[in-house]
């Protein structure tokens, strides 16, 4: 039986993939830049991140799981207008569905930052989500 969480994940990943022109994948980590195609940018990956259990009355827990999404992009000319149309249609597509295919009960933005270890052509955001979900 597959896991509400990996579940939830495979959403996410499906989800973000419905935005045009956008490559997807899922990692355990933040990859490194030279881990990267430059042909697969634009590019968001979603990485499962830590995980907290609350127990419940009556049995079961509820969970909350941080996903961490990183973007990249290749601009040479305006980096900020590309990453922030990026930045818009996954928070968009994001907001479509707060429940993940009905796995969750909520979804929230936590923070969005630019990645401060790209430099120039190069650009991203990292983008948390905290999503909530009983087992």
């Amino acid at each position: 039986m597959t896991s509400k969480r990996e579940l939830i994940l495979s959403e996410l990943q499906t989800t973000l993939s419905s935005i045009s022109g956008v490559t997807v994948r899922r990692g355990v980590r933040e990859p490194e830049l030279e881990e990267i195609e430059v042909s697969s940018l634009p590019l968001l990956v979603v990485t499962d991140g830590g995980e907290e259990f609350l127990s419940q009355k009556g049995g079961g827990y509820r969970s909350r799981l941080r996903v961490v999404i990183y973007s990249y992009i290749d601009d040479q000319d305006n980096p900020s207008t590309t990453l922030n149309t990026l930045l818009a249609d996954a928070r968009a597509a994001l907001d479509e569905d707060i429940t993940r295919g009905g796995n969750a009960v909520n979804s929230e933005f936590r923070s969005v930052v630019i990645n401060p270890r790209l430099k120039r052509p190069y650009a991203g955001f990292v983008l948390t989500l905290l999503i909530t979900y009983f087992e």
